[in-house]
């Protein structure tokens, strides 16, 4: 998997409920245990966002998910 993409947040729970909202929203999403990512060990779980990731950031933010990181820049 692509560690590139990942919405991070805390627990399966917020990741499950944040993969319904973007669902709804027509952006597919898969949830999973964040990996380790540059030699650091993550907690949580994250969403692997293929497709439409800044919207994808953007919806979760305005429905008060909050997310604790993403990996998305060109440094992972």
């Amino acid at each position: 998997m692509n560690t590139r993409n990942l919405i991070i947040l805390r627990s399966v729970t917020y990741a499950a409920k944040a993969r319904n909202i973007l669902l709804k929203h027509g952006i597919n999403s898969d949830v999973v245990k964040t990996p380790r990512i540059n030699g650091k060990s993550l907690c949580g779980y994250s969403l692997y966002v293929p497709n439409r990731f800044d919207d994808a950031v953007s919806i979760l933010l305005s429905h008060g998910v909050q997310i604790e990181g993403r990996t998305d820049s060109d440094d992972m």
